[in-house]
């Protein structure tokens, strides 16, 4: 997930997107396998409901 993030340079994405961009990788897993994942405030910030993006810095 940071790797795709980190690729979209700052723009936000949503669950969906990011779900659709690393299953190739990780294969399918359950929205709230991600959900998890992305509450790592150290890496990521929460723009709105299901919108996320890398935190600057991390």
């Amino acid at each position: 997930m940071r790797d795709y993030l980190a690729s979209k340079e700052g723009e936000p994405a949503s669950i969906t997107e990011i779900k659709a961009a690393i299953a190739p990788k990780v294969g399918v897993a359950p929205d709230s396998s991600y959900r998890s994942g992305l509450q790592d405030e150290r890496y990521f910030e929460r723009v709105s409901r299901g919108v996320f993006r890398l935190r600057r810095g991390a």
